[in-house]
């Protein structure tokens, strides 16, 4: 939020989180409030109107939803509020290196956290399957690899995608 602020970008910075939220209120104190909004919310309900961002940054957020219909709608709400033209920064965990503290959860693509939480990850495919389905491409290449978390190993699909024109 705050290198888009620097870099003359008006933010409309959304979390699921409480804590994340007052986070984020804290580090952009300083900007003027026109310039950054900060929201509670959730990709599968994005607050705020069609078409109404030239970029989205979508990172670390995908694998919270619930399940693979909660997972598509967030899909659909990305695409919904990007205009025409617009760019997907997308970081986003994928299936293809699976912690081994996970477990398989009901449902395509769905785990369980050692404390139940669940979450939804996907292959690559499926994952660049689904946005191409959305209207939403891959502009230039795409990035995979797996990062050492201290919640444990974490595959991890990165690119930019962009919105096709109405």
């Amino acid at each position: 939020t705050v290198a888009l602020l620097e870099r003359g970008f008006d933010v409309l910075a959304v979390d699921l989180h409480d804590g994340m939220v007052e986070a984020t209120r804290a580090r952009t104190a300083g900007y003027p409030s026109g310039r950054v909004t900060v929201r509670q919310g959730a990709a599968h309900a994005i607050p705020a109107d069609d078409g109404i961002f030239a970029l989205v940054v979508c990172y670390g957020v995908l694998h919270n939803a619930v399940d693979r219909v909660q997972w598509g709608t967030a899909v659909r709400e990305i695409r919904r509020v990007l205009r025409p033209g617009g760019r997907l920064a997308l970081n986003t965990f994928t299936s293809q290196t699976l912690d081994p503290r996970l477990r398989a959860g009901s449902g395509d693509g769905r785990y369980l956290l050692p404390d139940d939480v669940p979450m939804t990850l996907l292959s690559d495919a499926a994952i660049l399957d689904a946005f191409a389905g959305a209207g939403l491409r891959p502009e230039g290449g795409t990035h995979s690899y797996v990062r050492d978390l201290d919640v444990g190993p974490r595959a991890v699909l990165r690119c930019v995608l962009r919105r096709e024109e109405d």
